[in-house]
């Protein structure tokens, strides 16, 4: 029997600052692996309606080139939900240093 690939990207060798915060601002306390085509570090923040409820979001991580696309300002889908987008910083992902191969 054959097996079926994984459609799962695998890391890149790439990485960024990691965080998720309830607030409007984050500290990278992590660092996270980019996976596939990710070869960019983000940085967004603002928040989101949906319904009666509101959320503030910041988060920092790994993105595709696409992502970077994504410019300060409002989005919305009507009835569903309002993203207001506050900050939004977006640069190439650092190569990393040689490491000792083991």
């Amino acid at each position: 029997m054959g097996r079926v690939p994984r459609a799962q990207p695998k890391p890149n060798g790439l990485q960024c600052p990691g965080c998720l915060s309830e607030g409007t601002e984050c500290q990278a306390n992590e660092t996270v692996s980019c996976l596939g085509p990710e070869n960019h570090c983000v940085y967004f923040a603002g928040s989101i309606t949906t319904g009666t409820r509101n959320y503030t979001y910041a988060v920092r991580g790994c993105a595709t080139k696409n992502t970077c696309a994504s410019k300060v300002g409002v989005y919305k889908l009507p009835g569903v939900f309002t993203d207001i987008v506050i900050t939004s910083e977006c640069s190439p992902a650092p190569t990393p240093s040689p490491k000792q191969s083991t």
